[in-house]
């Protein structure tokens, strides 16, 4: 258990609290590319850059003389895609 915790940290704290991104941007990906890793390398790492880039505009716009937390805002949209790709399953169009 102190092993989990501690490798958790590590990873929080070297990756920052950016929620999914690790987990949803693969998946979006090999969805509409297909699963050859050597391959989709630099779409994932595009693909994750503009989400970010995307989720920090909105949060400096949505709510414009104030600004919102960029993990928030993409947390909520990692947490509803991660349920969509989980709610349609194993399908080549989930996405």
């Amino acid at each position: 258990l102190f092993l989990v915790a501690l490798t958790t940290s590590v990873t929080m704290i070297t990756v920052g609290a950016l929620p999914f991104l690790g987990v949803i941007v693969p998946n979006l990906v090999r969805k509409r590319y297909g699963d050859n890793l050597s391959q989709t390398k630099l779409m994932v790492a595009l693909v994750g850059a503009n989400l970010v880039l995307a989720c920090d505009i909105l949060s400096r716009v949505l709510i414009r003389p104030y600004e919102l937390s960029v993990s928030l805002l993409l947390g909520i949209i990692g947490s509803l895609v991660f349920i969509l790709l989980l709610w349609r399953g194993g399908r080549k169009d989930a996405v």
